[in-house]
């Protein structure tokens, strides 16, 4: 299921108001990602993205962010989504105090008889375990507070708090 030829076309809307785009201070910067696959190849489906990122100083040099961001994806016509396509969360870039592709979807159980997995589950000794897929909904909250540690060298530490999940049922958001 991860192995496959997409052929897609996509649209991206920006609107970006930051006094900085590389380290912004102050502003708002928003974006619609729309992408549909299928129109060659083998896979087929259509993946959306909404994100907004707002930026305001506080006091002395210090900064408050926050970033939203909403994400879907379904299939068209009756195949699947490729499971590679499919959202996890965790790790430094999305959910962070959490493994990398920790968080997201419903938890699938293999099997435990040996002949029923792949050579590579078996190498991976996966058995009987539960592993994440991933799920056709996303949403993640980032609001932070950045400050100086040492303003010379431009290094700056973080406060942070995120809140998210990777979800097929929005009634178990």
């Amino acid at each position: 299921d991860v192995n496959g030829y997409t052929s897609s076309l996509a649209t991206n809307w920006v609107y970006d108001k930051r006094d900085d785009r590389f380290d912004p201070r102050d502003g708002l910067f928003g974006s619609l990602t729309s992408e549909y696959a299928g129109l060659g190849g083998d896979r087929y489906f259509v993946k959306s993205t909404g994100t907004v990122k707002y930026f305001h100083p506080i006091i002395w040099d210090f900064v408050f962010r926050f970033h939203l961001t909403g994400s879907n994806i379904s299939r068209t016509g009756n195949r699947r989504v490729p499971n590679n396509e499919l959202y996890l969360m965790g790790g430094l870039f999305s959910l962070r105090g959490y493994d990398p592709f920790s968080i997201g979807g419903d938890p699938v159980t293999l099997s435990s008889n040996p002949d029923d997995l792949s050579d590579e589950a078996k190498k991976q000794n996966l058995a009987g375990k539960k592993i994440l897929i991933g799920g056709l909904n996303q949403v993640l909250m980032n609001a932070e507070i950045e400050f100086p540690l040492l303003k010379e060298a431009r290094v700056r530490g973080v406060i942070f708090a995120d809140v998210g999940n990777a979800f097929n049922d929005w009634s178990k958001i």
